[in-house]
C-alpha cells in the first residue's frame, strides 16, 4: 500500500494539467514538490492573480524565497495581492 501523497512525484506538466482543479493547499504542495527550474518555469506562465494566490498559499520562509525572486516592482504588485486578499 502507498503512503505518497497524492501530489508526491508531481511533474511540471502533471501540474499544468491539474493545477486549477486543486485547492490552494494542494496547489502550493505541488509547486513546493517540482523542481526550482521547472517551479520557476511554471510560477512566471501563472496569471498576476495566481501568482499571488500561490503565494499566499505558501509557508513564509517559501513565499520569501520567491517574492526575492520578483522584480521590485512586481514584488509590490504581489505584495499588496496577498495582503488585500
Amino acid at each position: 500500500m502507498s503512503t505518497q501523497s497524492p501530489t508526491a512525484g508531481l511533474r511540471l506538466k502533471d501540474l499544468q494539467e491539474v493545477y486549477r482543479l486543486l485547492s490552494p493547499d494542494e496547489r502550493a504542495e505541488g509547486f513546493l514538490l517540482l523542481a526550482h527550474d521547472e517551479a520557476d518555469n511554471f510560477f512566471e506562465k501563472l496569471t498576476t492573480r495566481e501568482q499571488a494566490q500561490l503565494l499566499r498559499a505558501l509557508p513564509p520562509s517559501d513565499r520569501k524565497i520567491w517574492m526575492r525572486q520578483l522584480a521590485p516592482d512586481d514584488a509590490a504588485e504581489k505584495y499588496e495581492d496577498v495582503v488585500l486578499f
